[in-house]
């Protein structure tokens, strides 16, 4: 009872890194529940992809509301990533731990270079309002400049090719397929930081669900463990999403790398042990 008790403080911070990062958590809920608390990784894969999917709802109503998410975009990229979702989750149910702890470092490592050299700013994906048109182009105020962002969304292609690959590695390890997201929107498509991580939170709830099937057909779902982190995880989203609005896009990409990097180190070791 003391130690599900204790996964309620992992699912508060689960739930505040993903508001911030977009990637829902999970780089976060599986390194713990794996290193600290010595789940075996494919049920703490399953507690993350559940908590990814209740913590995306109560953060989208609140992005929705600030017109900080690109819905014509999200239903463009979630399309491919939840068929790759379904084939990674019946992937992983049939591979051994250690490559799937391999694979989460080496990703990680790579997410958080490209976020260091990569990254655009909100300065730099602005667009004048009349250059803004297009399916894709949307607009929102920015609470930290005082003043309204036009950006048009860029090379739209290239950023579903990405996201089918997250997909796939979402249902794997249970990240919801943010940590590539992203990066991919921001970097091959232009879209403001602010605006990726507010899309990627609704695109992953979809997702995480998706990649869930496996892991409840084959029984890995555990419903304490799932529970408490899904407790956590409401009450850091709920928290996030009031207090944490004007957190600038500097800080956002500080704090993403910084937990990538730490993530990959901790899962390499466990890899090698």
């Amino acid at each position: 009872m003391i130690e599900i008790m204790q996964l309620i403080p992992v699912g508060i911070l689960a739930g505040i890194l993903g508001y911030l990062l977009g990637i829902g958590g999970g780089v976060l809920i599986v390194p713990v529940l794996v290193l600290i608390f010595g789940y075996p990784v494919h049920t703490a894969v399953a507690a993350s992809l559940a908590s990814i999917t209740v913590g995306s709802v109560l953060i989208s109503a609140s992005n929705l509301n600030r017109n900080l998410v690109n819905v014509p975009l999200a239903v463009t990229l979630e399309t491919v990533t939840i068929l790759g979702a379904l084939i990674g989750g019946y992937i992983s149910v049939s591979v051994s731990e250690r490559p799937i702890l391999i694979m989460f470092s080496i990703i990680t490592l790579i997410t958080a270079y490209l976020m260091w050299k990569k990254t655009v700013s909100t300065e730099d994906a602005e667009t004048p309002p009349d250059e803004g048109s297009g399916f894709y182009s949307g607009s929102y105020t920015d609470e930290v400049r005082g003043r309204v962002i036009h950006y048009r969304v860029k090379r739209v292609h290239l950023s579903m090719l990405v996201s089918s690959a997250a997909g796939v590695i979402s249902s794997m390890l249970g990240v919801g397929g943010g940590f590539f997201k992203v990066p991919a929107m921001n970097i091959l498509s232009g879209v403001p930081l602010r605006v990726a991580t507010a899309t990627s939170n609704f695109m992953i709830g979809f997702t995480a669900a998706a990649g869930s099937v496996a892991y409840i057909f084959h029984g890995y779902v555990r419903p304490q463990i799932a529970g408490s982190i899904i407790v956590g995880v409401l009450i850091g989203s709920a928290f996030a999403t009031a207090k944490l609005r004007k957190v600038t896009d500097n800080r956002i990409k500080k704090i993403f790398i910084a937990v990538l990097l730490l993530i990959a180190v901790q899962m390499f070791i466990k890899a090698l042990g």
